[in-house]
């Protein structure tokens, strides 16, 4: 899993190996574990608006049957 451009300040892209998913779920959280974004996704590669999230330090979850990962991201 990969998200682009980090830092970020409106849109994360991000791109998953192919295969690894059917349909997924992807969470945003903050440092404190808070749920701040919750989506499905069915494509290796989707766009996601953050531009409401303040400047910090957050993580993006990817669950799907076959894959679970995590990475983390700067919103500048």
């Amino acid at each position: 899993i990969s998200a682009t451009p980090n830092p970020t300040s409106d849109y994360i892209n991000i791109k998953v190996e192919t295969g690894l998913i059917s349909t997924a779920k992807i969470r945003i959280y903050n440092i404190a574990g808070q749920t701040l974004f919750e989506q499905s996704i069915k494509s290796n590669n989707s766009k996601v608006n953050v531009s409401s999230l303040k400047q910090g330090i957050y993580f993006l979850e990817l669950k799907s049957l076959t894959y679970s990962g995590q990475i983390k991201f700067i919103i500048k």
